[in-house]
């Protein structure tokens, strides 16, 4: 029972720290140039100059992203997580599928 609880714990532990983070990318099909974003708490956080509206794919490492259209997290919500690609969600291989690219300005980990 202990050997179980110990793994159990283990495994949680990893996915919380491969879901500290997701990458975006300048083309889609997770191509072209990249960047790492943290994603260690639930604040907004603006995307920063030099990758503003630039997103066209994100590879969230099995975590949690709300991408959105301003600054400030304002504006148009487009959350991506595994499984999620209808209502709200968009596929994380092209956000031209749901009329998103290159419209990312602040994210928020949920």
């Amino acid at each position: 029972m202990i050997k179980a609880t110990v793994c159990i714990l283990a495994l949680l532990m990893i996915q919380q720290v491969t879901a500290g983070y997701f990458t975006l990318y300048q083309d889609a099909d997770q191509r072209g140039q990249s960047r790492d974003m943290q994603c260690s708490d639930y604040n907004c956080h603006d995307i920063g100059a030099g990758f503003n509206d630039k997103a066209s794919s994100i590879n969230t490492h099995g975590g949690c992203v709300a991408l959105f259209e301003n600054g400030g997290c304002q504006g148009r919500r487009v959350i991506f997580k595994p499984g999620c690609e209808l209502g709200e969600c968009c596929k994380h291989d092209n956000f031209k599928s749901c009329g998103f690219n290159d419209k990312a300005s602040s994210y928020a980990c949920c």
